[in-house]
């Protein structure tokens, strides 16, 4: 009977130890903070922009005896590339320059070559619009007809004699008169007659400027020169610069 009870006493003890033990086990491990998820360290390779390449710099001015002026032209090239146009003013202090296609002197720098570098010397900047009438390459450009004319504007100072141009966006190229479609023909007819059956029938679709083929665009840019004489601007110097208007 004694050892009946000393194995009853063994197998209860061995039971509440296996129902006491896995609780204690749940109850510690619930105390742990879970490890953070291990984390992927990629070595980082420092980016190397390409260096763009520079756009070929003006070229310096040496200009010719007897030099008046010097402009600066930009050829739309990518990257752009420069040329210089050195001026003579006539007798009569003008001069006449022509662009080609692809030039331009947007925001370029003109220089003075006067011999009286003393005095006080500005230029005012006016830009004619044009009409022409375009045949997908052939074109009638109307430049000695109806015009606009914008008001004279001073160019920016860059030092002494140096000027810049008027900027693109300071131009309104379509600026134009108010004029008729019916006034368009006329004028056209008149130029070409019979000669040019389709520059008439192209001048028929338009109903007034800037519209259809009738293209209104830049036909000269006027640099006006004056110097200071006293307390008032004395002009010295007028020069057109000529823009192709068609391809």
């Amino acid at each position: 009977m004694k050892l009946l009870i000393i194995r009853l006493t063994i197998a209860l003890i061995t039971f509440v130890i296996g129902i006491v033990l896995p609780s204690i086990s749940f109850y510690h491990g619930s105390q742990i903070s879970p490890q953070p998820a291990p984390v992927e360290v990629t070595t980082q390779i420092p980016f190397k922009p390409q260096p763009k390449e520079s756009p070929s710099l003006p070229p310096e001015l040496n200009p010719p005896k007897g030099t008046d002026l010097s402009i600066m032209v930009a050829l739309s090239d990518d990257p752009p590339s420069f040329t210089v146009k050195h001026i003579k003013l006539d007798k009569d202090r003008r001069a006449t320059i022509d662009l080609d296609l692809g030039e331009h002197i947007y925001g370029q720098e003109v220089t003075l070559h006067f011999p009286d570098s003393s005095a006080s010397y500005r230029i005012l900047e006016r830009y004619r619009n044009s009409m022409t009438i375009s045949a997908e390459g052939p074109h009638l450009d109307l430049v000695d007809w109806r015009h606009f004319d914008s008001s004279w504007t001073p160019l920016k100072s860059q030092g002494a004699s140096r000027f810049r141009t008027l900027e693109s966006e300071q131009i309104d190229s379509a600026a134009f008169p108010k004029t008729t479609g019916a006034e368009i023909i006329k004028e056209v007819r008149r130029r070409v007659g019979k000669d040019w059956p389709r520059i008439i029938e192209l001048a028929e679709t338009c109903n007034g400027p800037d519209d259809n083929t009738c293209i209104v665009t830049i036909s000269s840019i006027y640099l006006r020169i004056q110097k200071q004489v006293g307390d008032r601007w004395s002009d010295v110097g007028m020069v057109e610069i000529r823009i192709p208007m068609g391809c």
